[in-house]
């Protein structure tokens, strides 16, 4: 009789000796890599949120909705503070290092390697071997004066440089993995900043920068990845299951706070098919189904009204009464529909006629406060074109309507007034 164990035992036994070992050794060595950090006083953290990134919208930041976070490190370098992580988002995934500033300034990139996507910043003349990106040609003089001599050093011990200024932080991008070589590309860093002096650079200070994560040039809109309790305050469809409201873009400053996002939900239902012999099975089916929200809040309440497309049954069903104008041309392009005729007529008049003929606005509604959009996708683009358009159809509100629902005209020029908290998160 044969004692020996069977071949593929021996081969099971090999593979899991192998595995255990890999996995002790990767294990040691995430546990030294952490400790490597620690003892230089810096915080590690392996999962952090997006609230890491608030304040900082110059790109690669303040783009998109696909955005996350990784691997980040916290601490003091020379007594500047500063932090370390990995950032995905839409123009690809980068290991960030930003450091904090002594003062608010505005927009700049200073780069080696040309352009970073998503940039809108002019380029202007540079003193190095660099390029040069802002929107204030004296203010990257000022900054190239300052801090060119520890720029050029930093370029040189790393193979070049990838830096903006955004906000009242330094960010450079390309930070080293490794904690002796981090810590050389931090001092680094740190010279540079102190090179920005504010003595030196006062006259360019900008407002402090919102602390929450944000868009890019859009310095009142909010981001947040997902916001659930949108379903009590948002009107959006109900039934069925497992409800996420998802890359929520909102904006509560200003005469017209607004809210906009995507809303997922599933339906079940079952099927029943009978095969060839007769035999009946039944099955559940799980539909997903998706929307678009636009939401504007006016803080006065009106009645309904609603804008839409000539539908074919238009002219005799939809909510109220349907409202025509003096211009055929304008009634055979839209629907206008109100509980309040004369509120109607008093709103589409001949110059907002004017407008919506040019602009050929998506279908739109108003009532008790609030606006709701019928956006055809959840898009920056869309939403930039929807604020713009409503902030051109209120604007041509006349002021007797305002007074008629008992309120001022909105400062619709915005002056950065707080406007009805109905959109932040209570998480």
């Amino acid at each position: 009789m044969n004692d020996n164990p069977p071949t593929f035992l021996i081969v099971i036994g090999v593979i899991l000796v192998l595995g255990i070992g890999i996995g002790v050794f990767f294990w040691r060595r995430r546990v030294g890599y952490i400790k490597s950090l620690t003892d230089r006083g810096w915080a590690f953290e392996s999962s952090p949120t997006l609230a890491i990134a608030n304040g900082l919208t110059v790109p690669p930041f303040g783009l998109g909705f696909d955005r996350s976070t990784d691997e980040h490190i916290s601490g003091e370098r020379h007594g500047v503070p500063f932090q370390v992580f990995e950032y995905k988002c839409q123009v690809g995934r980068f290991r960030v290092a930003a450091m904090r500033l002594q003062l608010p300034l505005p927009e700049l990139f200073l780069t080696t390697t040309g352009a970073r996507p998503g940039a809108q910043a002019a380029q202007q003349q540079s003193t190095g071997q660099w390029h040069v990106l802002s929107d204030d040609a004296e203010f990257a003089r000022a900054v190239q004066a300052g801090a060119g001599e520890p720029v050029t050093a930093f370029a040189q011990a790393n193979g070049g440089i990838d830096l903006s200024i955004d906000g009242d932080q330094l960010v450079v991008l390309g930070a080293p993995k490794e904690a002796a070589e981090l810590e050389r590309f931090l001092d680094a860093m740190v010279a540079i900043a102190r090179a920005l002096d504010p003595r030196a650079l006062d006259g360019f200070r900008r407002p402090e920068p919102e602390r929450w994560v944000g868009f890019y040039r859009r310095p009142h809109w909010q981001f947040r990845d997902r916001d659930d309790t949108l379903m009590s305050v948002v009107e959006v469809t109900q039934g069925g299951q497992n409800h996420r409201i998802v890359n929520v873009v909102s904006c509560e400053v200003g005469p017209l706070p607004f809210v906009a996002f995507k809303h997922h939900w599933q339906t079940t239902r079952t099927v029943t098919s009978t095969d060839s012999n007769g035999h009946t099975t039944t099955r559940t089916e799980t539909d997903n189904h998706e929307e678009s929200i636009f939401d504007m809040s006016l803080g006065v309440p009106t009645p309904y009204l609603e804008v839409t497309g000539n539908r074919a049954l238009g002219k005799w069903f939809g909510r109220g009464d349907r409202v025509e104008s003096e211009l055929a041309a304008f009634n055979d392009r839209f629907d206008v529909r109100s509980d309040v005729p004369k509120f109607a007529s008093d709103v589409i008049h001949p110059r907002q006629i004017e407008y919506l003929m040019q602009v050929q606005p998506i279908p739109f509604s108003m009532g008790g406060g609030r606006i709701r959009v019928a956006v055809p996708q959840h898009d920056l683009a869309v939403i930039d074109h929807t604020v713009a358009f409503m902030y051109g159809f209120l604007t041509r509100i006349p002021e007797f309507v305002w007074q008629d629902l008992g309120a001022d005209a909105p400062d619709f020029d915005g002056d950065g007034r707080p406007g009805p908290t109905l959109y932040s998160s209570s998480t």
